[in-house]
Formats: C-alpha cells, sequence, structure tokens
C-alpha cells in the first residue's frame, strides 16, 4: 500500500509539474501580448491630459522615445512615468504670458518619467533601506538639507540620514569627514555606494532640481 500511495504522489507531482510549467507559460505569453497595449493606453492618456494644441507634437514626440527603449518591459517602465510628466507639464503649457521651450520641456518630461519609473523600479531597495536605517538608530529615515536652487528658490533636498540622530547636536553642523564617528554603519554602506542620494528622485519629481544639472547649494 505503502508503495501504491508513493507512486500515486510521484505521478501527480510529475503532472503538477508540468501543468505549473505549461500555465506559467501560457500567462507568460499572454503578459507579453498585453505589454504593448497597455503602453499604448499610458501613452494615450498621457496625451489627452495636455492641452489640445500640444497633443498631437508631444504624441509624435513621446512615440519616437519609446521606439528607442528596447524591449517590452523597458517601454512599460518608462510609459509608466508619461502620466505623471503630462500631468506637470499641462500646468506649464497651459499658463499664459510665459514663454518655454521646447528644451525645457522635453527635460522636464524627462525629469518626470525618469523619476518616477526609478521610484517604482527602486522601489523595494528603498524600503530596505529605510528598515534599516530605521532599524540601527530608531529614528529619521530621511535627512532634510535645506538648499538653494534655480532662482534662488528653497527647498529640502532628501537623503536617507547616514549619522547618528545627534550628529547635528553633538558637532553643530560640521561636514562629515571620511573618519567621523557620527556615521552609522550602514549610513557607511550608503555613502560608499551613493545610495543615501537615491530619495532625491523624489526631489526631481516635484521639481526641485533635475537629473543633469548644477547641484543646489547649501
Amino acid at each position: 500500500m505503502g508503495f501504491i500511495v508513493a507512486v500515486v504522489l510521484l505521478v501527480l507531482a510529475v503532472v503538477g509539474g508540468i501543468f505549473q510549467t505549461v500555465f506559467a507559460r501560457l500567462l507568460g505569453d499572454e503578459i507579453k501580448s498585453w505589454l504593448p497595449w497597455i503602453v499604448e493606453r499610458l501613452l494615450r492618456h498621457a496625451v489627452a491630459s495636455l492641452p489640445k494644441d500640444q497633443r498631437e507634437r508631444f504624441q509624435e514626440e513621446w512615440q519616437s522615445h519609446l521606439d528607442e527603449i528596447p524591449g517590452d518591459i523597458g517601454k512599460l517602465v518608462v510609459a509608466v512615468g508619461f502620466p505623471f510628466a503630462a500631468r506637470g507639464m499641462s500646468g506649464i503649457l497651459s499658463r499664459t504670458g510665459e514663454r518655454y521651450s521646447v528644451k525645457r520641456l522635453t527635460k522636464r518630461f524627462l525629469d518626470l518619467s525618469v523619476s518616477t519609473a526609478g521610484l517604482v523600479f527602486f522601489l523595494p531597495l528603498i524600503a530596505l533601506v529605510s528598515l534599516a536605517v530605521w532599524s540601527e538608530t530608531k529614528g529619521p529615515v530621511f535627512f532634510r538639507q535645506e538648499c538653494v536652487g534655480m532662482g534662488g528658490r528653497k527647498f529640502y533636498l532628501l537623503k536617507f540620514r547616514t549619522m547618528r540622530t545627534d550628529a547635528t547636536s553633538a558637532a553643530g553642523s560640521e561636514y562629515a569627514t571620511e573618519v567621523d564617528n557620527r556615521i552609522t554603519r550602514v549610513g557607511l554602506l550608503l555613502r560608499k555606494y551613493q545610495l543615501d542620494e537615491l530619495p532625491q528622485l523624489i526631489n526631481v519629481l516635484r521639481g526641485d532640481m533635475t537629473l543633469v544639472g548644477p547641484r543646489p547649494k547649501r
């Protein structure tokens, strides 16, 4: 009896494995066939939120940009940022009495799309780093540094906190040195691989700064 049960279980395991493999392949093919449609819908939805006189131009420009991205997954990651980019650009394009160059609008579009895609892509890593920072010192995850952007506008630059919570009170506003006992163990790792700057994607998304340009001054 035990031998028969073992054989039955073995057969069920083999059949189940084959079924799982076939189902996973069919599901993968189904998802792959849907990706171009999802990308197209994201693009159409983004363009529809722009002023009517600008839709055709940006439809062509964004479609051309998509065509340069390799792979369906890559196109999807970029397309996710389209609605956010269009929302930010719509307000700029609708303003009267101000002229905005195509170069500036394109740069803002790239900032919005890349920062959105980057936040989505790095979300698991951001969550893991946030947990590591909090678990070591039980304090704020982010460090906010007041900076000055374009036109003298002040904003708070976001970084992962790499120092102890009492670092400022202990040494005033001194810059960190290579050998600094205020830096935490997690902070050393973040600084080494520049992971402490990942939250700046939020600043780019908000328009505080741009991906390519001079670094904001303190």
